[in-house]
């Protein structure tokens, strides 16, 4: 199988991810990237064929981008950035 067409984690994957990586962004004060860096990490996701754009979440792990790509503390499965 492909990457474009990897199907996203399950709900309990998914909600695992999140508090994870909720977890870290507040115990580092919710730090996040300057708008540069913000727009460079959109500007990767959106090229991504692992990007399901209706969602704008990511196939791989299965978090929304546009607030992923906020946080300091994350970082992208596919080490795109």
């Amino acid at each position: 199988m492909d990457n474009k067409d990897k199907k996203e984690p399950g709900i309990i994957k998914k909600s695992f991810s999140l508090g994870k990586a909720l977890f870290r962004y507040a115990k580092e004060g919710f730090p996040n990237v300057s708008q540069e860096v913000y727009e460079q990490r959109m500007m990767l996701c959106n090229s991504c064929e692992l990007l399901d754009k209706q969602s704008a979440s990511c196939k791989s792990c299965g978090c929304v981008v546009e607030y992923k790509g906020r946080m300091e503390t994350e970082s992208c499965p596919e080490k795109k950035w």
